[in-house]
C-alpha cells in the first residue's frame, strides 16, 4: 500500500517526460527568440547580456544555461524542453528530502499522495516552454537557500553556499528578490533570538562573533544583489502597478493562491479558504511557542520562510499583473503562474504535520480532508494531449522558417512569434548555425522528416 503513491509518481513522470520528449520541436517560440537578438547569443557570453532585462525580469541563470546548451548542441530547443522538465522533477525529489529532514513524523508515502498533483498538467505551459526554466531555477535556488541556512551544522562554508544560492535566486527571476525579502529578516531574527550558549565569557563572545560573521556572509551578498536588481530596473510607469490598498490587488492575489490548488474559476471565497489552509499551520507553532514560552524549532522557521516566500511571489505578480484582470478576466489562473503557488500544497501538508505533531488521529483526518479538497479541482487536469496541441503550432511554424530560408519569405511567423517579423533573429540564427537552422534552414528531400510522428 505504501508503494502505490510512489508507483503513481513514477508513472506520471514517465508519461510527462515521454510525451514532452516526443512532441517537443526544435524551434524557438515567443520569448525564446530574444536569444537571437544582436546583443544576446550573437555577441557571446557577456555580463551586459546576462543582466539585460526581459520586461522586468532578470533571468541571468536561464541565459547562462542557453549559452551552455548552444555550445553543446547549437541550443537544441527540444533538448532544452526535456531538460526543463527534469529540473522541475528534481524539485519534486527535493521535497521528499526536505520532508524527511524537517518533518520526520510525516510519512513519505503520505506526502507522495499530494506530490502527485504537482505532476498534473496545471503548470503545463512551463513544461513545454524552454524559456520557463527561470521558474524552476528561482524555486530550486530558494528552496536550497532555506535548507542550507535553516538546517544542518551552522558552518561558515554551509552559510556561504546558502548565501550564494540566495544570489542565484535573485538573478533567476523577478520574484527572487521578494523571496529573499522574506528570508533575510526571518533568518536574522532567528539567528539573534536563539538562546546564547552558556559557558565561559570567552565562549559566549565567540558565539556572538560567529553570529555577526554569519549575518554578514548572508546579508551582504544577497542584499547587494537585491539592490542591484532594484537599481537596474528599467524606467516604468508606476501607474501600471496595482498597490495592495486597491481591491484589484487582493482579487488577483487570492485567486492566484487558489490557482495552485487548481481552482480555475475566479472566486474570493476559495482564495480565502486556500490561504487559511496554508497560513494556519505556519503561524500556529509560533503562537504556541509564545504561549508556552518555548523557542520555535528550525522546522517552524523554515516553513514560515517557504510559505511566506511563495506568498510573496503571488503578491509581486498581483502588483505587476492585476491590471490585466480588466482585459483578461482569468489572468491570475494562467498556467505559467500556477507553478509558484502549486508548491503551497506540499508545504501545507508538512506544516500541518509539524503543527499537530503527536496528535496522529487529528492529523490523519485533516490530511485526508485536504487531499479530497485538492482531488476534485485537479480531476480535470490530466489532459496530456495539451502537449500535442502545442506541438502542432510549433510544427506549423517550421514551415514559415523554411519559407524564409529557402524561398526568401518575409520572416513573419505568427505561430512562433505573434508580434511581428523575426527576420533579424533568423539571420542571426543562420550566422550562429543554430540547431533549428540546421534542421529547417537547409534543403532536404522530406520537409516533414523532423516533425513528430503524428504529422509525418
Amino acid at each position: 500500500m505504501k508503494k502505490i503513491p510512489f508507483f503513481l509518481l513514477g508513472l506520471l513522470f514517465f508519461v510527462n517526460i515521454a510525451l514532452i520528449g516526443y512532441y517537443a520541436v526544435d524551434v524557438p517560440w515567443w520569448d525564446e527568440w530574444e536569444m537571437f537578438t544582436p546583443g544576446a547569443l550573437p555577441a557571446g557570453l557577456s555580463w551586459n547580456w546576462l543582466v539585460a532585462r526581459h520586461n522586468e525580469h532578470l533571468i541571468a541563470t536561464s541565459k547562462f544555461l542557453v549559452w551552455l546548451l548552444y555550445h553543446l548542441n547549437g541550443w537544441n530547443v527540444a533538448f532544452h524542453i526535456i531538460l526543463n522538465f527534469l529540473i522541475y522533477s528534481a524539485i519534486l525529489v527535493w521535497l521528499f528530502r526536505f520532508a524527511k529532514m524537517a518533518t520526520p513524523k510525516l510519512a513519505l508515502p503520505t506526502l507522495a499522495w499530494f506530490v502527485v498533483f504537482l505532476l498534473s498538467t496545471l503548470p503545463q505551459e512551463n513544461h513545454f516552454f524552454a524559456f520557463q526554466t527561470c521558474f524552476h531555477f528561482v524555486l530550486l535556488s530558494f528552496f536550497l537557500t532555506v535548507e542550507l541556512l535553516f538546517f544542518g551544522p551552522a558552518t561558515l562554508t554551509r552559510t556561504a553556499f546558502g548565501a550564494l544560492s540566495g544570489v542565484f535566486c535573485v538573478f533567476s527571476m523577478s520574484v527572487g528578490p521578494g523571496m529573499m525579502g522574506v528570508l533575510l529578516p526571518i533568518y536574522l531574527v532567528r539567528l539573534w533570538i536563539a538562546r546564547e550558549t552558556r559557558g565561559t565569557s570567552g565562549a559566549s563572545a565567540r558565539f556572538i562573533d560567529s553570529r555577526f560573521l554569519r549575518s554578514a556572509i548572508v546579508v551582504l551578498p544577497i542584499a547587494a544583489s537585491v539592490l542591484y536588481w532594484y537599481l537596474s530596473l528599467p524606467p516604468k510607469d508606476h501607474s501600471l502597478m496595482t498597490p495592495p490598498w486597491r481591491p484589484e490587488f487582493w482579487n488577483f492575489f487570492l485567486n492566484h493562491v487558489s490557482s495552485g490548488f487548481a481552482f480555475g474559476s475566479m472566486s474570493l471565497v476559495w482564495g480565502v479558504i486556500c490561504l487559511s489552509v496554508v497560513l494556519v499551520p505556519v503561524v500556529g507553532p509560533f503562537v504556541r511557542a509564545v504561549r508556552k514560552r518555548t523557542a520555535p524549532t528550525a522546522t517552524d522557521w523554515a516553513l514560515l520562510v517557504l510559505t511566506g516566500g511563495l506568498l510573496a511571489c503571488s503578491a509581486l505578480i498581483a502588483l505587476g499583473r492585476a491590471r490585466y484582470i480588466a482585459e483578461v478576466f482569468n489572468a491570475p489562473k494562467a498556467s505559467r503562474y500556477s507553478e509558484l503557488s502549486i508548491f503551497l500544497i506540499p508545504f501545507a501538508v508538512m506544516a500541518w504535520a509539524n503543527f499537530l505533531g503527536a496528535r496522529a488521529r487529528e492529523l490523519k483526518v485533516l490530511l485526508v480532508t485536504l487531499w479530497v479538497f485538492c482531488f476534485f479541482p485537479f480531476a480535470d487536469l490530466w489532459k496530456f494531449k495539451v502537449y500535442r496541441n502545442k506541438s502542432r503550432e510549433h510544427v506549423a511554424g517550421t514551415q514559415c522558417l523554411r519559407d524564409y530560408y529557402l524561398n526568401g519569405g518575409s520572416g513573419n511567423c505568427p505561430y512562433l512569434y505573434p508580434n511581428g517579423p523575426i527576420a533579424v533573429h533568423l539571420e542571426n540564427a543562420r550566422k550562429l548555425n543554430a540547431s533549428f537552422y540546421r534542421k529547417h534552414g537547409r534543403p532536404r528531400e522530406n520537409p516533414l522528416s523532423q516533425a513528430p510522428a503524428f504529422v509525418r
